[in-house]
């Protein structure tokens, strides 16, 4: 930092206090990381590149302050890895990470319920008292997953309290927000009050879009994370698997993609992922999936709609031959030839 000139005693000072207590928040984040087993439980990032670098070192940053942070991205972002490992790298690491989750519906008295609890000396809470977030998350961190949607008026009352205590119960305060949000879903705008309190640090996440352009280095830090966590064998991917993938657009994000990845390597269980073993979506979806002869498009929604029907059926081959107008040998053969039974 810089001292201005002319020289201010007291402005001096405060940049002085500052600089000291960062020093000192950074030497007490690496004793815990050094010594905590938590260190090791750290949520997965996934992608390189520059836009990932700068998240990175965005984070690294605000693990070592303790003023509030604001998670900026769009819809299926990792908000809550990025918001964990913020907390897991900070002093705080030993204290809880309270999550509080808000969605469009919610009202004034269960946001506030949620946020500040109650308060058994009311008389219409008497006996009925729960700690709210705040002093759930005392001496940790408070993570607010789409504070937007918190109502208007809770969110003066937390901006206000906020405001009135710098750290109210001793915990440090984690917002996300969507600002990518599709135009037909109902949002509570941001309040200027409560985001000009939550920003004193704001991080914006990469997009999945600015992230494609190293598909192959995500993709495969995926398969790598996900065979560890399931006790597999990392499995290859087909050339033809791997277009499919890539050519698909992710409404959900990078989750939608680790959710596509995980469930395949839970279901094939072998050495090689091919566009067979891919949902049918995606093969109708994908931008490559013209590429793919008309032939087999049949043959893999055939596949997945007797999987379906077998299951719908309770396995009762009979019933579901009568149903489809099969005989019990075509069907049994159309079964063993896509290796359903």
């Amino acid at each position: 930092d810089y001292i201005g000139k002319p020289f201010d005693v007291e402005d001096g000072l405060k940049k002085a206090r500052f600089l000291l207590e960062r020093k000192s928040v950074k030497a007490e984040a690496a004793r815990l990381r050094a010594t905590s087993p938590l260190a090791f439980q750290k949520p997965r990032l996934f992608g390189k590149g520059r836009k990932m670098d700068e998240l990175m070192e965005s984070m690294a940053h605000a693990s070592e302050v303790t003023h509030p942070v604001l998670l900026m991205g769009e819809s299926g972002s990792e908000f809550d890895d990025v918001a964990e490992r913020i907390h897991l790298e900070s002093p705080r690491a030993r204290g809880p990470f309270e999550i509080v989750r808000f969605s469009p519906q919610i009202g004034n008295a269960e946001a506030e319920f949620e946020l500040f609890g109650r308060d058994d000396t009311e008389p219409a809470f008497v006996g009925k008292s729960r700690p709210g977030a705040f002093q759930r998350a005392r001496g940790g961190t408070l993570y607010l997953s789409h504070v937007g949607h918190i109502p208007g008026k809770v969110q003066d009352e937390l901006a206000t309290k906020m405001d009135e205590d710098e750290t109210p119960e001793n915990v440090r305060v984690i917002a996300s927000w969507v600002n990518h949000l599709p135009e037909d879903q109902a949002v509570t705008a941001l309040h200027p009050a409560l985001f000009e309190t939550i920003s004193s640090v704001t991080i914006e996440i990469p997009t999945f879009a600015e992230r494609l352009a190293d598909f192959e280095t995500m993709i495969e830090q995926l398969l790598e994370y996900f065979a560890e966590r399931h006790a597999v064998k990392k499995p290859k991917l087909t050339q033809e698997a791997r277009e499919l993938l890539e050519g698909y657009p992710y409404k959900g994000g990078i989750l939608e993609l680790q959710g596509i990845v995980e469930n395949v390597i839970l279901k094939v269980r072998s050495e090689e992922i091919t566009a067979e073993d891919l949902p049918l979506d995606i093969w109708l979806n994908s931008r490559v999936g013209g590429k793919i002869p008309y032939s087999q498009f049949v043959e893999k929604f055939e596949a997945t709609f007797l999987k379906t029907a077998v299951r719908d059926f309770g396995n009762n081959l009979l019933a579901l031959s009568k149903r489809l107008g099969l005989s019990p040998v075509a069907l049994q053969a159309k079964l063993e030839q896509h290796k359903i039974i």
